[in-house]
């Protein structure tokens, strides 16, 4: 849940900057905790490591953090520029959507989670399905072949991009799944959450 507003507090209960939270999570020996706080409001608060803690935990901590850091410096900024053909064959470009919302969706076949979304994001697409001006794609590292035939199965109601592996390692430089990006209306800015 680090992708949403927060209020942060470090290792000493002081409030910080959600840059300065993400930055110590992704390069410090902390974990994150979520404090009890009303609904609407998630309060965070970083603990410190012990040393004798298994190194793994610690590397798995830093991985979320460097995401949920990289995700971060990402919002606002202008999403790489594109040109995808789905697997209806409609070409979509940074052009064709400008003055769109266009909710992304980052995954592949044998992603567990990202599968296991699929009823949430086809439900989203009901809810908006007569908002002309919002366009919900899905970036899927597997083949044409690969996805019709699986899609059979566990349909997604999002327009399907085949073969964005190396978009999504280079361009996007993801290393998790599912991920998803919010660009709005204006410049394609981004908003991401894993």
């Amino acid at each position: 849940m680090l992708s949403r507003d927060f209020i942060a507090l470090d290792a000493s209960s002081k409030e910080i900057t959600k840059e300065s939270f993400l930055d110590q999570l992704a390069n410090g020996n902390f974990i994150p905790v979520r404090l009890k706080s009303e609904e609407s409001v998630y309060v965070y608060k970083l603990f410190k490591i012990l040393p004798k803690t298994d190194t793994s935990i610690k590397a798995t901590i830093n991985q979320i953090g460097f995401d949920a850091y990289k995700n971060y410096k990402m919002e606002g900024t202008a999403f790489p520029q594109f040109s995808f053909k789905d697997l209806d064959g409609n070409l979509v470009t940074n052009e064709s959507m400008k003055g769109k919302i266009i909710v992304i969706k980052c995954w592949y076949i044998h992603c567990t989670p990202c599968i296991r979304e699929f009823p949430q994001v086809n439900k989203l697409t009901e809810e908006y399905k007569d908002r002309k001006d919002i366009v919900f794609m899905s970036l899927a590292e597997d083949s044409a072949e690969q996805l019709k035939a699986f899609l059979a199965r566990k349909p997604l109601s999002y327009s399907v991009i085949p073969d964005m592996k190396v978009y999504m390692n280079e361009s996007l430089q993801l290393n998790s799944f599912p991920t998803h990006f919010i660009l709005n209306k204006r410049r394609n800015d981004c908003k991401s959450a894993s």
